[in-house]
Parts: structure tokens; C-alpha cells; sequence
């Protein structure tokens, strides 16, 4: 059985480190899962979680990127337009 070592373990079996992944007997893996020194390997590597792209963080950049921003996408904006007034473009432009 393939385990996955939680804590640092010493022995007659073996010494193993935290995340170690030794192949053991079916009997001593399972002596270290119950208490609680390891746990079942898993085999295959699980699919990362998907993550939906937001876009950009508009709140992060700086006035004056948003204005770059604006103007690379052609959005029209007021002169004097407020930091939160160009976010508010660029999101509806995002939406579109």
C-alpha cells in the first residue's frame, strides 16, 4: 500500500519524513493510518480546481493604467474622470 507519511516516523519498518511515500505492508500502513502518522497515497494526481478568469483587478492598477487602458480599447472617457469612473467603463466595455 502506498502512504503518505504526516509526521516523522521511526522505526524497525523504516524512518520516513512528512511527505514521504513509501510502498509498505498492507498491515503497517494501516497501523500508521490509524494513528494518525499517515494517511492513503493518493495515485493519480487530482485535476487542479478550475478557476473562472475575472479579468483584470481594475482596483489594483493606478489611474493613470486605466487610462492607458481606455485608450487602447478606444472607450471614450470624460477628461477629469474619477478613478472609479474608468473602472466602471472598463467593466461595462468587459461585459459587452
Amino acid at each position: 500500500m502506498k502512504i503518505r507519511i504526516r509526521t516523522i516516523v521511526a522505526g524497525p519498518n523504516g524512518n520516513f519524513q512528512p511527505g514521504d511515500e513509501p510502498d509498505v505492508d498492507d498491515d503497517f500502513g494501516k497501523s500508521l493510518i490509524d494513528g494518525g502518522y499517515a494517511e492513503l497515497a493518493v495515485e493519480a494526481e487530482e485535476e487542479p480546481e478550475k478557476v473562472e478568469d475575472l479579468g483584470p483587478d481594475y482596483t489594483s492598477m493606478k489611474k493613470g493604467e486605466l487610462i492607458s487602458e481606455c485608450e487602447s480599447r478606444e472607450i471614450d472617457f470624460p477628461e477629469g474622470a474619477r478613478k472609479t469612473d474608468l473602472i466602471g467603463l472598463l467593466e461595462a466595455d468587459d461585459n459587452k
